[in-house]
This record gives structure tokens, sequence and C-alpha cells, in this order.
């Protein structure tokens, strides 16, 4: 509960009486942030606005600090604290003049702290320009390397930052008191608000500074590479002081002549570096570091840090002058290096690779006085490296070095090859790897035929298990073959690979059947094609058309040249359409017929002619005919124009046994038929076409 409230009082503090007259309406454009430390006698504040523009505005008018008592002797009184003004006037910079005594070519911290406060310019490097708008950035620029320069110089030196107006110690704190500080503007700037910082402080609670962690060194050729952990130590430490010892850790000095504030590995950020300058190598040195507070007091050493430089291997290289191999099949490797700088190794490491570019495979380590290297077995090519390696970790390789044996033995054939083929006519090849250490690559071969001859397809060996190919599609050749030989590095070369056979993506449609005839029959309309004659064909597809409407009659085999239609009904017109399909899924154009299905005839003559005249003038064709014994309940005419199909044209009473047709053009030929049809609905057969010329 008391935290609660502590932490409620701390907020309240934090918006001050500006913000609390203007609650509703003001945002902050910047703070100020407060750190407390806690000494015997005395509490220190220091303190920074966030911003380049507060800082200049608090500059100008300065800042006011309150003290609240929250608490005496373990009793809270967050509703009514007693408040003390300690600043009567408000705390600012120094004026130039008194800062001729801090400012010396000594204190190199507070000389900067001075220029950024006082000075004309602070450096900044920009293009040079006319216009406005480069002038407004290099104005924010200076301003932003002032401000920046001036927190830095505050932030490792003590005078520094009470004479930048950043700094206060409080001597009247009193025991069993526990105080709350309240820094403020002593004025806001118009249209431009900067919000109070605060701080809790108990004086019991004295502070302390951690010891630096996981300090470590690296020595190399005349340096030492120093790096220690400070993810956690930012919040106590602001700069920090290197300091090397020359005899045994006796006595230590000063390596950096001002604080250190950090230079970062982007891979390692919660990680600082310093890289100090050996004056010679071989001699040991000892290092410890200490951190700086932004209160300017300096906290303890860390652990000690020894070694010592070592000249660098770098400076030469391993050279392998020669490898001999004896009857036993085994290689001898011999190097040379810089017999200077074997003091500086630690030893050679031995590798081979099937490449020059790898994997090498270590062979053994060897002692740094060692020159020569038998290696039993040996691949039939084998590439060698010697590297060297320092007592710092530091490695320097030769140059691969090539040995071939003899060897008069191919590869085995390449197995399992496969592909695809896309509808753009890629070809995508793989196939299983050979397992020869020699192995060079493979060589693909192609032909239109598994009977012609294989040509190879590229010029240089695959390395890999797998190739693209690229293949003419608009061709009636509808597969593709492919062979495979594995080669090793004396290009001896396999047996080819079984052939590979691959179909052609297919685009061209296959050719149309013709439907040559559509005729009549007791069972229904029989149609006669003439089959296509793409080799390709895997069926065909009748259409049926009638009144307006469409059906899928089927798929039909591709060795039929006919088909029944038996689902057709009488006097019906119709027209079929047949398509070849090909085993891409292709089809080709239809190939149509129309016919009108004529009705089941009864046997005996039904209607025969007398005569059928042609009447120019009198507007048509007349026909006349008998109906013999039997009277019909009606008749049927039947019309056929030029080469057209036989169409049913008109019904007439049983009666009737003249008709003419007054529907005719000059020029044209007609063909009439003539059915009997009786009460029962029973027909008999067709009579003879009669044929006239209008």
């Amino acid at each position: 509960m008391r935290i609660g409230i502590l932490a409620c009082f701390i907020f309240c503090l934090v918006y001050d009486g500006q913000a609390q007259q203007k609650a509703d309406s003001v945002s902050y454009d910047a703070h100020i942030r407060v750190i407390a430390r806690n000494e015997t006698d005395q509490i220190i504040l220091r303190w920074a606005p966030t911003a380049p523009i507060a800082w200049k505005t608090a500059n100008e008018y300065g800042y006011v600090i309150e003290r609240f008592t929250i608490s005496k002797n373990g009793i809270v009184d967050s509703l009514s604290p007693e408040r003390q003004l300690l600043t009567p006037e408000p705390i600012k910079p120094w004026p130039q003049a008194k800062w001729e005594g801090l400012a010396t070519t000594e204190n190199k911290m507070a000389a900067i702290a001075l220029q950024a406060l006082h000075g004309n310019n602070v450096e900044v490097t920009v293009r040079e320009s006319t216009g406005g708008g480069m002038g407004m950035l290099m104005q924010s620029e200076q301003e932003q390397m002032r401000y920046s320069f001036a927190l830095l110089a505050a932030d490792v030196d003590a005078e520094v930052s009470r004479a930048l107006g950043l700094r206060f110690e409080d001597r009247s704190i009193k025991i069993g008191e526990i105080y709350v500080y309240r820094i403020s503007l002593a004025k806001q700037r118009e249209g431009y608000h900067v919000r109070s910082g605060a701080v809790r402080t108990d004086p019991m609670q004295l502070s302390t500074l951690p010891v630096l962690q996981q300090v470590k060194a690296d020595f190399g050729d005349l340096t030492a590479k120093l790096s220690w952990d400070v993810q956690f130590m930012e919040r106590f430490y602001s700069g920090y002081k290197i300091e090397r010892s020359a005899n045994k850790g006796k006595t230590f000095e000063a390596v950096n002549e001002e604080v250190f504030t950090g230079t970062y590995n982007e891979e390692r950020p919660g990680t600082l570096y310093y890289t100090d300058s050996l004056p010679e190598n071989g001699k040991t040195y000892q290092y410890r570091i200490r951190g700086v507070s932004p209160f300017g007091i300096t906290g303890p050493a860390s652990e000690v840090v020894s070694g010592e430089g070592m000249p660098a291997i770098s400076a030469g290289q391993p050279v392998i002058t020669e490898v001999l191999v004896d009857d036993n099949k085994r290689n001898e490797i011999q190097w040379r290096y810089p017999e200077d700088l074997q003091p500086a190794l630690r030893g050679f490491k031995i590798a081979v690779a099937p490449t020059a570019q790898g994997p090498f495979t270590l062979l053994q380590e060897v002692r740094p006085g060692q020159r020569t290297f038998r290696h039993k077995d040996p691949a039939t090519v084998s590439y060698y490296s010697i590297t060297a390696v320092g007592e710092n970790g530091e490695e320097v390789s030769s140059f691969p070095y090539l040995v071939q044996s003899e060897d008069s033995t191919p590869p085995a054939v390449p197995a399992g090859l496969t592909g695809t083929v896309s509808t753009d006519g890629v070809v995508a090849l793989q196939w299983q790897a050979n397992t020869e250490a020699d192995l060079e690559g493979y060589i693909l071969f192609r032909a239109n035929s598994a009977a012609e001859q294989f040509y190879a397809i590229h010029r240089d060996p695959i390395s890999g298990t797998s190739f693209r190919d690229s293949i003419n599609i608009n061709t009636l050749t509808e597969k593709v073959y492919y062979k495979l030989v594995a080669m090793d590095k004396r290009y001896n070369k396999s047996a080819y690979s079984p052939a590979l056979e691959l179909n052609r993506p297919d685009l061209i449609a296959p050719s149309a059947p013709v439907l040559t005839r559509v005729e009549n029959t007791d069972e229904g309309l029989l149609l006669t094609w003439v089959p296509s004659s793409s080799l390709d064909v895997t069926g065909y597809n009748l259409m049926r058309h009638s009144g307006g409407r469409q059906e899928v009659i089927g798929t039909i085999s591709p060795e039929a040249t006919t088909f029944l239609d038996k689902a057709v009904k009488t006097g019906v017109a119709y027209r079929y359409e047949l398509t070849a399909a090909d085993d891409a899924g292709l089809s080709s154009p239809p190939s149509s017929r129309e016919i009108t299905r004529l009705p089941v005839e009864t046997s005996g003559a039904g209607l025969s002619w007398a005569t059928i005249t042609a009447n120019p003038g009198a507007g048509g064709i007349t026909l006349t005919w008998e109906a013999g014994d039997e009277q019909p309940e009606q008749v049927i005419v039947y019309r056929q124009l030029g080469d057209g199909p036989l169409r049913q044209y008109t019904i007439l009473n049983g009666d009737k046994s003249t008709y003419t047709d007054q529907l005719v053009n000059a020029t044209e030929t007609y063909t009439y038929r003539l059915q009997w049809v009786g009460a029962n609905g029973i027909k008999k057969k067709l009579s003879e076409p009669k044929t006239v010329n209008y």
C-alpha cells in the first residue's frame, strides 16, 4: 500500500503546477530525467533535458529544485508533504568568464563543454548550398552537436556537470527522512513545454557502484583488444577508465587520457571494446577497468586480465613445396613456413578436399616445427591445404595443392534418371548422385527416337544432380529421349544410363473426322464417318442439336466409324456434330450433318403418284395422288430443297388428293414424298420421291 501511495505521489509531482493548470490541453515536447546518489552527508542530484531545444531553454531560464519530505522516521505523509525550495535563484550554466579556471588544456572535457555552451560553432560537416533548407539543417545539426557534447562532458566530469547547471548537492539531509526531488524549468518557453522530472531517495540507503564483469583481453601483434559486459552497467556508468600494468600488477597506469565512452559491436550490443597498443611483443601486461558514473565518481577495479603480444602469423603463409607419391599409395606432403614466426605458432593443420573449393576435412594437427606429413590411402584426386595456427587463435592457410594418382576405372552408370516436361517445353531432369570421390560431373544426351543417335546437349560437365533443358514443342514428334553418362576427373566415362522416355506437351489439335452420311433406319438414325488421321486420337465426341437444344451423346471408341442414335423422335430435324479428342485433351474442329427423323413405315404401299406439275404462272407446284383401296386419316407431305435434308412439310386431311405448294422459288429443285397415316396412327411406307425443277 505504501509503495502504491509513493508511486502515485511521484507521478503527480512530475506533472507540476503548470501542467496542472493546463492538464486538459498541454502536450509535452520534452522532459527532464533525474538520478540521485546517496552519500553519508549529502544527496547528489544529476539531471538532463531530453532534447536540444529543452536544454537551450533551460540554459536561458534555469532550473528550480524542490524537495518533498514524504516520510519521517517511518511515518508516511504523502497527502501534505513538507515542501522546500532548494534553489532561491534558478540554477543556470556558468557565465563564460567563470569557465577560465576550469576549461584548461588539462581538462579537455571542460573545454568541450565550454565550446558547446558559449562557442561560436561546433564543427559539423555539410555540403555547400545556398538554399534556405540547408541553412536550417545546419542550424539544427549545430544545436544537436552542442547538446550532445555538453551532456557527454557532464556525464564524465563532476565539476563540468556543475558548471553546466546539471548538478546539485543537498547537504541538509536528515537520517530517517525520505525525500522526493522535483526539478523543473524556472519558466516555460511559449509554445514549447518541458515536463518536470522527479526522483525518490532514502539517505539511509547509501549508493554503491558495482564491479565490471566479464572483462576479457585478446592479444595480437603489439595490440590488446579488451572487452567487457555493460548490459547491466549502463545504469551505473557513463564512461570507463582502462588501466595497464607492465610490472606484474604492482602499479597500474591509465592508457586513455580521457574517459572512454564506448565502441559497440552490432553483433554483441551489450559489450564494449577497447584496443590498446602494446610497447612490445613477448612481454606480459595486466589490464583492469573501472567505470565512471554520471556523478563523476570512479567505481571499483575489475578483475585483472593478462597476456602478451605475439607477432602476427599472417605475415607469413604456409607454402606446399612438393607432394611425393610412393609405391604404397601414400602421399608425403612437404611445406615451408618462415622460421622467425615459428615462436608465435601453436601448430599446423593438414586438411584434404575433393575440390579446390572444399569442403576440407582435417587429417591431423602437427607441432610447430614439423614440415612433412604422410597421408595414407588418398583419393584419386586430392587437394591439400596447410593452415598455420597462432597461439592467439589466428589462422592463415596455404593455397590448395592438387595431387592426382593413376586412374583408368570409369565411374558407375548413373541411376534414377527421371524428368518432366512443362507446357512451354522446359524439361526438368534429375538423377541420383554417384559416390565416386573423383567424380567430375555428368553429361546428358538427347534424341527424338530411342533408335536414333543421341547427342550431348551441353559443353561442360554438370556438377549437380539436376538439369533444365528446353525442347521444341511445335512438332508432330510426340516423345523425347535422354541418356546420362558420368565422368571422373581423369575423363573416364561410364556407360550410358537406360534411356528415359518423356512425352512432349501436345499443343496441336487432332485432325477432324468427316461425317459422311446420316440416314434413317427402322431403329433410329445411323451416322457414318471417316476417322481422324491423327495417331493420338483417344475417342470421338458426338453432339446432337434439335429445336434449340443440344445434348452430349457421349464419347465413342477411336476404332468406331458408325453410330446408331436410337433416342430420336419422328418428324424432328436433327443436326449432329462429331469431334476427335487426343491424349492431351485437345479437340478437333467439328464435322456436322443434318437430317429429319422419318416415321417407321409399315409394309404395303400407302399412296401413289397420279401427277406432279409445276405451274409458274399459277404460282406453285401442284401434287396429285391416289389413295388406293384404303382411305387415309391423314396425308403427310415431305419436301427436300435441292441437296438439303428431307423435312416434314405439311399434314393434310385424308380426303385430300391434291396439294399446291406455293412457297417455291424459280430455278430451284424440289423433291416430294407422301406418307399414308391411318386412324390408329399406323403409317405406311413413303411414296416414291418425285422431283421437279421450278
